[in-house]
């Protein structure tokens, strides 16, 4: 299967490069991959979502976009400290986030929960607090809707 380009929308200012298969009119499937990845990693999934209207997501800009949604919230359990970075959330509960803390959270390591699964929780987090609208089927089904996060996806 050869893949369309990759072609840039902004997301709440942000330029974010994204790449669409399959059939427009079908149920949207949203890719995401983890902090420090690229859209291309999901290149050999979009052959056998093809039924979908699929829409994958290069978050390179991850910084950028949490400060574009004017900072996100996560609940943690417990401090994030990094033994190269220091202190990342020094508490535990719900804390406020901006973008270069956002991604030092999601890819900290040397944590108590620093394991690969544990990481990639963080890194989910993350990602669904700052594309919250984006995530959802009715800003993929409604891009120009006002207040959508997604507005150039279409």
């Amino acid at each position: 299967m050869t893949l369309p380009q990759t072609r840039f929308v902004d997301v709440g200012g942000t330029r974010v490069r994204v790449r669409e298969t399959g059939d427009p009119a079908g149920e949207p499937v949203l890719l995401l991959h983890g902090i420090g990845r690229s859209l291309e990693d999901w290149d050999p999934q979009h052959e056998f979502l093809s039924r979908y209207r699929v829409v994958a997501l290069d978050l390179a800009g991850t910084p950028q976009l949490v400060d574009a949604v004017g900072g996100i919230e996560v609940c943690t359990e417990r401090p994030v400290v990094d033994p190269v970075l220091g202190p990342v959330v020094e508490g535990s509960g719900t804390v406020e986030l901006d973008g270069p803390t956002a991604v030092r959270f999601a890819s900290a390591a040397g944590t108590a929960d620093s394991s690969p699964a544990n990481r990639v929780r963080r890194q989910q987090r993350v990602l669904a607090a700052a594309l919250g609208d984006a995530l959802s089927t009715a800003s993929l089904l409604t891009p120009g809707a006002p207040g959508r996060s997604a507005a150039g996806v279409s």
